[in-house]
Parts: structure tokens; C-alpha cells; sequence
């Protein structure tokens, strides 16, 4: 499943890869327009490879938004975003972020543990 960010800030609801091929070839992407398949990073509707990458070279149009033409979206129901999201910035960075955090502290708490322990018995 993909989600498409409009330029404007708004999400698509989860799009099946046969649906996001059809929009492509049916020219229904605006230049800044972007995708993201479920769990991955986002990636600009104009990136001719990533295109290629997960949706094959039949699915790249003759021309691509971003090159040459705009095109708009006319079929998709699209639901208002709640909060901001880095673009082209996994969402999974936030998580791994918040874990670093977390083992970090817990290397402080054993490092001071540590020394406390050499302390008590020196």
C-alpha cells in the first residue's frame, strides 16, 4: 500500500501500487506531489528511478509532473494532515531517534552506576 502528500500538505488514504500506476499513466500528479509505500521514506512523483524502482517501466508515463507539465489529481479522496512530517524523511526516523535517546540514557545510568560501584569499593 502507498500514500500519496499532496504539494499542498494533504494524504491520500492507502492507494494499492496498480492504482498509483493507473494515476501515473492517466497524468493525475502535480509536480510536488509525493509517495511513500507504507513503512518506507517518501519520495517526489517527478524521481523517474524510484518510479522505476516500485512500480516498473511500464508505469513511467511519457511525461512526468516536474518535467514539462503540471498535472492535477481528480479522483483521489485526500484527508487533511494532522501533523507535519519531514519531506523525504522516513517516519520511522522519529522512532529510531527516540530509541537512541533511550539507550543513551541507559549508558549514562550504567556508567554512573559504575562509578558509584568503584567508590563503594575502593
Amino acid at each position: 500500500m502507498y500514500l500519496i502528500r499532496k504539494s499542498t500538505g494533504r494524504y491520500s488514504r492507502p492507494q494499492h501500487a496498480s492504482d498509483i500506476v493507473r494515476m501515473l499513466r492517466s497524468h493525475q500528479f502535480e509536480a510536488g506531489d509525493e509517495i511513500c509505500k507504507s513503512t518506507s521514506y517518501w519520495f517526489p512523483i517527478s524521481d523517474i528511478q524510484e518510479i522505476r524502482n516500485h512500480f516498473g517501466d511500464s508505469a513511467v508515463p511519457e511525461r512526468l509532473p516536474g518535467h514539462g507539465e503540471d498535472w492535477t489529481i481528480t479522483d483521489v479522496p485526500f484527508l487533511e494532515r494532522t501533523t507535519e512530517l519531514p519531506k523525504n524523511e522516513p517516519e520511522t526516523s522519529v522512532l529510531v531517534r527516540g530509541t537512541l535517546v533511550v539507550l543513551l540514557m541507559l549508558a549514562l545510568l550504567v556508567l554512573i552506576v559504575v562509578k558509584l560501584s568503584v567508590r563503594r569499593y575502593s
